[in-house]
Parts: C-alpha cells; structure tokens; sequence
C-alpha cells in the first residue's frame, strides 16, 4: 500500500479496518495514533513489543533512516507470509492422514493421533495369521 502512493496512516486505517482479529486491531490503531501525534513509526511499534519482534522495528527503523521504508515494508510482508506458509506445512505435515484423534480405551483413556490402516504403539504391529506354504504338485 505504502509503495503505491498511499500515506502511511490511511494504510494503518486501512489495515485495522480490515483486521479481524480485535486485539490487533486495537493495536494498529494505536500505532496509528502515535505515528499521527508526530511519533516515528519505529518507536510506535516499538511501544508493542508484545505484538512487534524486535527485527522488525530495527528494520523499519532502518528503512525510515535510509528512506526505503517501502521496500523493507515489502520485505517484511514477504518474510512473514514464508513464515506462516512453512508453520502450516509443518502442521500439515506433523498430522497423520486424515487428522483423525481417537480416545483408546486400552491406552488408559488418552487422545492418541492415529493414523488409517497403523495399529497403536501399545498393541503392538499388526501381525498376519500363519499360512502354511502351497505345494507345487
């Protein structure tokens, strides 16, 4: 939004009006408020560093410095968005297939994970009934 021409406290409204998340949203209409008494944007996140890590006000408050705030507003975005991606491929990788979480009443009443077709660790792998081999002739 900022590299498009848009002031930064139109697109600090923009983004708490389109947040969904109330206690975000109260946030970025603090820093909102801040950035419009005459605050640096940096120090405005900065006074939430419940909400704000700290490399990313170091890099704003370098961008703001060197004046290329919008670039590391982009770079920001970019990191933040591979890192909720890898979060979720990591979810969706840690979950056995079909996500299914049973009680088992001879695991001692616990939530075990299980998987289709993968017997429980306390039964123990499934075993296949003894066939004696066919003859030939």
């Amino acid at each position: 939004m900022i590299s498009s021409g848009l002031s930064l406290l139109r697109a600090l409204t923009i983004l708490a009006d389109q947040t969904e998340n109330k206690a975000l949203q109260k946030v970025v209409m603090e820093v909102r408020s801040d950035v419009e008494t005459g605050s640096a944007f940096s120090k405005a996140l900065g006074r939430h560093p419940e909400t704000f890590p700290p490399l990313m006000i170091n890099m704003v408050k370098a961008g703001e410095v060197g004046g290329f705030l919008d670039e590391v507003l982009v770079s920001i975005a970019a990191n933040f968005e591979e890192e909720v991606k890898a979060r979720q491929d990591q979810v969706r990788h840690d979950l056995p297939r079909g996500g299914a979480v049973h009680r088992h009443p001879w695991c001692g009443g616990h939530a075990d994970l299980h998987r289709a077709g993968v017997r429980d660790h306390v039964r123990g792998p499934r075993r296949r009934a003894f066939r004696f081999p066919r003859k030939s002739w």
